[in-house]
């Protein structure tokens, strides 16, 4: 099979420029031709894509001759893929987004290499299959989206078809800059929210969650998040939001966050599943099945125990991902858990840990002061959980932590807590948020609620 003329089409819109020699364009294109000749039939010297920076040398009415890179290479180009600025991501249009249709000018292709990242590899591959299969081979991968109107027959699972697969250009491009390395897109970058921003939201009439700036609460968690109360303070040790990144921040956003290089290895090629409750398909992006992203050097995950015990533990970010969609199924407990496993040397062992963040290198206090105190909650409907059926908050611990010893807290720690059955005096955590003072202003870096598997 070959690719078609349609999904070049879709892939290379085109966005006139006038070229004028000596002038610096760039290519607006996905995956541009750059020929020896200005004609349709030149040979194709090489392929850039989008957002190269070029050079006009000459214009030869559709073609343009262009100069880019180093060593310098030299070749034609058609002139109407060419743009007096670069491509941003507003101007390829925007993906599904939650299930919606994806904008009309959206294209994958060009997205991935404007801000390349893994979720846009996976698209650009799932574009491919959709572009580049026969939509009997597409039929045959994702039998239930070819029958809208329900199909009656048995898939026989012993028979199921072998995908097909053949090297795209394009893709293989796409997947050798991840492999080779790149710093993630900035948007990619784990985002933080202002702790006034928290206490101005508030739901609706009959709502029973709200979002505030891309965050969403239940109302119940914000309610009790809302009785906390956090110090004034002022600049101390986290001067800048890069400085530090939260507990569970992704390989990806590490790597956006902190400029380090991350690397994506293919591990396993697409392949059949047939997940509970749903049809059987082809589950992958065009050749690839798994991947694993890891980063170049390593990290430091400072954890900070109750009694003021302080541990720096490096780490590589690493993770295995498979592109069809399994998540593991259900976790019980909190979501997030810490990733250090090598404490370095000279810094003490964290028994009892309270709060983790993320760090680009190790700092030099082993010995922190922590300040806890407590505030009753009234067990009422008002202050139920949402991962604990039938149960209520009753208490919620507060923790600051000074990390330089200048008197202002750098970090935050609050526990909601419910009561034990009837009987059982004591008081079980389910509910957690931290906190970090950055620039003189408190941050919410994130919150984890108990769960349990029913």
């Amino acid at each position: 099979m070959r690719p078609s003329s349609a999904w070049l089409a879709a892939v290379c819109i085109a966005i006139p420029a006038i070229a004028v020699a000596g002038e610096t364009r760039w290519v607006h294109g996905s995956w541009v031709n750059v020929r020896s000749a200005p004609s349709a039939t030149g040979s194709i010297i090489t392929r850039v894509t989008a957002n190269t920076k070029v050079s006009v040398l000459a214009d030869q009415g559709e073609w343009c001759e262009i100069a880019y890179g180093t060593p310098e290479v030299r070749g034609f180009i058609a002139c109407n893929l060419l743009g007096r600025d670069p491509l941003s991501l507003a101007e390829v249009g925007k993906g599904p987004q939650g299930g919606e249709k994806p904008g009309p000018r959206y294209s994958p292709t060009r997205a991935f290499w404007i801000a390349p990242s893994v979720s846009r590899l996976e698209a650009a591959g799932r574009f491919f299959w959709s572009t580049m299969l026969s939509e009997s081979q597409r039929k045959k991968e994702n039998p239930s989206m070819y029958s809208p109107g329900g199909d009656d027959r048995k898939f026989d699972w012993d028979q199921r078809p072998k995908p097909v697969r053949f090297p795209i250009p394009e893709f293989e491009a796409m997947k050798a800059l991840m492999r080779d390395g790149v710093v993630a897109a900035e948007e990619l970058r784990p985002a933080t929210l202002r702790w006034a921003e928290v206490l101005n939201g508030s739901p609706g009439d009959n709502r029973d969650s709200v979002v505030v700036n891309g965050w969403w609460f239940s109302a119940n968690t914000l309610r009790v998040l809302k009785q906390g109360r956090l110090s004034a303070v002022k600049p101390s040790f986290f001067r800048d939001a890069r400085d530090l990144a939260p507990p569970s921040t992704s390989v990806e956003g590490l790597s956006s966050h902190f400029g380090i290089r991350e690397r994506v290895r293919v591990l396993s090629g697409p392949e059949w599943v047939w997940p509970r409750n749903e049809e059987p398909f082809v589950a992958g992006a065009w050749d690839i099945g798994s991947l694993e992203i890891a980063l170049d050097k390593p990290v430091i995950e400072y954890v900070i125990g109750r009694t003021g015990l302080a541990a720096a533990m490096e780490w590589t970010p690493t993770l295995k991902q498979n592109l069809n969609g399994d998540d593991g199924g259900c976790v019980s407990g909190f979501g997030q858990t810490q990733h250090g496993k090598r404490r370095l040397p000279g810094y003490p062992h964290v028994k009892d840990p309270l709060v983790w963040v993320q760090l680009p290198a190790a700092p030099k206090f082993r010995k922190v002061a922590v300040k806890s105190s407590a505030r009753r909650l009234d067990p009422s409907a008002e202050n139920r959980s949402d991962t604990m059926s039938q149960a209520s908050y009753s208490l919620l611990v507060m923790h600051e932590i000074d990390i330089d010893g200048d008197g202002i807290p750098d970090l935050a720690a609050w526990e909601g807590m419910i009561g034990r059955p009837e009987g059982d005096a004591s008081e079980s955590v389910v509910l957690r948020a931290f906190f970090a003072n950055v620039a003189g202003e408190w941050r919410l870096l994130e919150t984890d609620s108990y769960g349990e598997c029913t």
